[in-house]
């Protein structure tokens, strides 16, 4: 396979995520979702990756203004200004106050942060990038930010997971992947890393567990076994 034909694999895999994001975004569901009680404990130990996945974020899309015109976000039918993301970005800033940043996420019932879903989307295609380019603790920390702002995106998860995963973070992967799971009872894309991991760690039960879980996707299931082996 030459460069050019992986170049484009990895734009289609980007364009079909983002898409599936932009579905979850908009879906009903998510404003309701917004309002899950999250671990306070957790939180606050996730801070400073929060606001690190932030400044990476940003340095990124000022290094790498080409950013602004993915592929993956126009096909998605946006054009987005860079101009117009930086300032609307800009509000972000306050998590540079782990106090005040602390204050507003621990309050997420009462309060629900104004932050454009453009932005969002931003920050997933520069973590999807870092990602293919290997840079996972940098990737992780953007998907750390991106579910501390909405935990109830299930692709936000899954890329936490999968960064996760490929540090061999093995006990922090399965608990992110089970978050997953909760929020995307319909979608099979958890099962594919947890499957991956236990069948690598042996937890055979676990993984029973799982291929009985995935008979509910008669049509995904061989997909799925596939990609989890690496097929």
């Amino acid at each position: 396979m030459t460069t050019g034909d992986e170049d484009l694999i990895l734009q289609q895999r980007r364009l079909a995520a983002v898409r599936l994001v932009s579905q979850e975004l908009k879906a009903d569901e998510v404003r309701k979702a917004q309002k899950i009680e999250s671990d306070t404990n957790v939180i606050k130990e996730e801070l400073d990756y929060c606001a690190q996945g932030y400044d990476i974020a940003i340095k990124q899309l000022e290094e790498h203004p080409e950013l602004f015109k993915d592929p993956a976000l126009i096909g998605d039918e946006r054009d987005l200004s860079r101009d117009d993301c930086l300032l609307k970005a800009c509000d972000l800033e306050l998590l540079k106050d782990k106090e005040a940043m602390g204050d507003i996420l621990m309050a997420k019932r009462e309060h629900e942060w104004d932050i454009s879903s453009n932005v969002l989307m931003l920050f997933y295609v520069v973590a999807q990038r870092l990602f293919d380019q290997k840079r996972f603790t940098e990737a992780q920390n953007i998907y750390i930010f991106l579910t501390l702002i909405n935990r109830a995106i299930h692709s936000f998860w899954i890329g936490r997971a999968a960064c996760a995963e490929s540090q061999e973070q093995w006990d922090r992967a399965i608990d992110t992947y089970l978050k997953a799971q909760a929020l995307g009872l319909s979608e099979p894309y958890s099962y594919e890393g947890l499957i991956r991991i236990y069948t690598r760690m042996g937890y055979k039960d676990l993984l029973d567990g799982c291929y009985r879980q995935i008979d509910n996707f008669p049509e995904l299931r061989e997909k799925i076994v596939l990609r989890a082996s690496g097929g």
